[in-house]
């Protein structure tokens, strides 16, 4: 892994967790760095596998100096946007403008459909046609709405990586500024009678 907490370690507990491996028993891990000690990693024999992102490493495959050998979806979404009590409260306007920003470059993202790829492909040294199979396989929405059941498996994951306390006691609900951020109930969650959560739940996201 790149450092204990890094999504190559979070991501290698989920892979775990899906394979019903025990993490305490089944996996162990080493401290590598950054990508180009994981790739000597692998090629030297001091570790079996890492992960990292799809496309930005594909001219490491294409060159044939590391193999793929699979891959994983992350189960929340990929970014967010942090920030310390004391800032929310001080700099509320700020961040708002910082928030209505990237909704704008998300959009233009996701319009200017044409264009992007080519962006892409320049930017991370892709081909085109792999910078236009990772566009057409991303959406970026940078919305308010942010999943409680992906908040809830972060937080689960991050209890068994050891990144928060196991008794940790916290709700999806305690993570967010409802001033910025709203919850979104997954639909599956909710009891399906005498429920009026649930109709206007539904009624939110079919606007």
């Amino acid at each position: 892994v790149s450092r204990m907490g890094s999504g190559s370690h979070l991501m290698a507990i989920v892979l775990a967790d899906q394979r019903g491996w025990d993490t305490a028993e089944d996996v162990s891990f080493e401290i590598k760095g950054d990508f180009q000690a994981l790739r000597n990693g692998v090629n030297d024999g001091s570790t079996d596998a890492f992960m990292w992102e799809t496309f930005p490493p594909k001219p490491y495959h294409d060159s044939g100096e590391v193999r793929r050998v699979g891959d994983i979806t992350t189960p929340w979404p990929c970014f967010m946007l942090a920030a310390r009590k004391q800032l929310v409260s001080d700099k509320r306007a700020q961040l708002q403008a910082a928030l209505a920003a990237v909704h704008e470059a998300a959009s233009i993202f996701r319009e200017e459909s044409s264009l992007m790829p080519g962006v892409i492909a320049k930017r991370y040294e892709l081909q085109p046609a792999d910078a236009k199979a990772w566009y057409d396989g991303v959406d970026i929405v940078a919305e308010r709405f942010v999943s409680e059941t992906a908040l809830q498996r972060v937080v689960d994951t991050l209890k068994k990586t050891n990144v928060i306390p196991a008794e940790t006691d916290v709700k999806p609900a305690d993570l967010l500024e409802l001033s910025m951020a709203e919850l979104q109930r997954d639909l599956r969650a909710m009891t399906l009678y005498d429920n009026s959560e649930l109709v206007i739940a539904m009624y939110k996201q079919l606007q």
